[in-house]
Formats: structure tokens, sequence, C-alpha cells
């Protein structure tokens, strides 16, 4: 659900993401810049010290929480 809503805000807001779904098994090979998930796996995620910016969204399907969270990724990555 998380993947499809996350699509439809890139989509509305031609946001330059391009998006995939994985398991955490899959984040090893991950090869983008920006890991989008639940609140409790970007904490796990965040404690690893993954190599990505972390955004935790709580309320997959609303759009409105996925689109601020992704903006102020956006503009911390630009500030790096």
């Amino acid at each position: 659900m998380l993947k499809i809503k996350v699509n439809e805000v890139v989509k509305e807001n031609n946001y330059p993401l391009e998006v995939e779904h994985s398991s955490l098994d899959g984040v090893p090979g991950f090869t983008g810049d920006m890991l989008i998930t639940l609140p409790d796996v970007a904490e796990e995620l965040i404690e690893k010290k993954v190599p990505y910016k972390v955004v935790a969204v709580r309320n997959v399907v609303d759009k409105k929480e996925i689109k601020g969270k992704l903006e102020e990724a956006f503009a911390e990555l630009e500030g790096e």
C-alpha cells in the first residue's frame, strides 16, 4: 500500500523518484538515495547507520503526510 501511495504522490508532484518495493533483505543491494518505510523499520535502519536518507511514514494512505515527508527529505538531501 505504501508503494502505491508514494507512487501517486510522486506522479502528482512530478518528483524525481523511481519507486521500488523490497523487503529488508533487499536493503544491502539498494543503490538509491532514499528509503521510505514505516517508523519502526526506519528506526532499525537508522540504528544500523544505512547510507541512505530514511523517511518514516506513519499513515500509509495519507498522501499529504507522504508529500510533506518527501519534501523534507529532498530539502535535507539538497543541503548535504
